[in-house]
């Protein structure tokens, strides 16, 4: 979540990096998509919200190292 050139189309800020917690997930939209964000040893990722295995929502989950788990059924990613 570093600031990028105003006239960059794939740039979209999403929330301030401040107000993400360390090891809890935020959940927001981008242009449709709903995404969940992470912070991971002061690093920030972003994956979709949806579990790839039974569509559970990743952003409710919580993570396990830096593995995302879905709240549904304990997917993890790898």
């Amino acid at each position: 979540m570093t600031d990028a050139p105003s006239d960059d189309p794939t740039f979209h800020r999403v929330a301030d990096a401040a107000a993400l917690d360390p090891g809890s997930a935020t959940v927001v939209s981008v242009q449709g998509v709903e995404l969940a964000l992470f912070t991971v040893d002061d690093a920030h990722y972003a994956i979709e919200n949806t579990c790839p295995h039974r569509g559970g929502p990743l952003g409710l989950g919580g993570l396990d190292g830096t593995c995302v788990r879905c709240p549904w059924h304990g997917w993890r990613s790898t």
